[in-house]
């Protein structure tokens, strides 16, 4: 029976050097991040934007819901007077 194990041909070790990232790898980095960054667009940030705040408000749903409420009948009051 062969053995079929494969190898990768890199390591998670640093053999001896430095364990920092060099300026070179940090360099393709950025401009890897700066290049998702731009796909992404405008509309990845405001759907970010909206998740956080549906996040938020499904937390509070109930006292969120009370707001609302409240506001309504607010503004219901200050129309029936005018």
């Amino acid at each position: 029976m062969k053995n079929t194990k494969r190898t990768t041909g890199w390591s998670t070790s640093a053999h001896g050097g430095p364990t920092e990232p060099s300026p070179t790898e940090l360099s393709a980095l950025k401009r890897q991040l700066d290049d998702c960054a731009e796909s992404r667009g405008f509309l990845f940030g405001v759907r970010c934007a909206v998740d956080a705040m549906s996040r938020k408000v499904a937390s509070h749903f109930m006292t969120s819901v009370l707001v609302i409420v409240l506001l309504a009948v607010g503004v219901g009051i200050l129309v029936a007077k005018a």
